[in-house]
């Protein structure tokens, strides 16, 4: 039960933020903030909480590699482990970033048909939008909501960090979520709420900038 109970946090840490890719903003006089540093070496190590058990994960953009296509932005690669009662679990993850927004290629090391949209440029409170969200053979709706900035703390830091509010839907079942993200740092804090009445929370320990 604990193995099937982790492995479903883990489809849904990766999904959380994701939407489907929004039509461009064309303003070109409001400065983008860097919600999710992509540059390699960039590091976070958090501290997780699932059903009172604590555990250790570390995210490190591994590699960047030049998009094939002029105009396209450079892909990062982002290596996730976490130590478990059960031993390491690891997976990977590719990235991309624009002034425009944040864009996900593949999730678990599952290429998606389409890049999606992780974070909408400019960061505005009220935003909402949703997705259809497929991977390994399964489909997720999901509705997301920018929400005002505030001030989080956590082990790392106090942060003024923008929160997206998220609801969820997979295999007949609601997961109900929301991400701080830390402008030059990503994300601060994630609070999880699954079925069954379990929670998860992740908090940041400690960040490294890449160079």
């Amino acid at each position: 039960m604990r193995r099937t109970l982790f492995a479903a946090v883990l489809v849904v840490w990766a999904a959380a933020g994701l939407t489907a890719q929004d039509k461009k903003d064309d303003k070109k006089d409001v400065k983008a903030p860097n919600l999710y540093p992509l540059v390699k070496g960039t590091k976070w190590e958090y501290e997780v909480s699932v059903a009172g058990q604590k555990m250790d994960a570390t995210q490190e953009v591994t590699d960047v590699t030049e998009a094939k296509e002029k105009g396209k932005p450079a892909v990062s690669t982002i290596a996730t482990n976490i130590s478990t009662p059960m031993g390491k679990q690891s997976l990977t993850e590719e990235m991309s970033a624009d002034d425009k927004g944040v864009y996900r290629h593949s999730m678990q090391g599952q290429k998606l048909g389409t890049p999606v949209t992780a974070i909408k440029y400019p960061a505005k409170e009220g935003d909402k939008w949703d997705a259809k969200i497929a991977m390994a053979g399964q489909e997720a709706d999901a509705t997301f909501e920018m929400k005002k900035a505030e001030k989080v703390k956590v082990a790392a830091g106090e942060y003024t960090a923008q929160p997206v509010e998220m609801t969820i839907s997979v295999m007949g079942q609601t997961i109900k979520a929301t991400n701080w993200y830390a402008d030059g740092v990503g994300i601060v804090k994630q609070e999880m709420a699954l079925p069954g009445n379990q929670t998860v929370t992740m908090e940041l320990k400690k960040f490294t900038a890449g160079k």
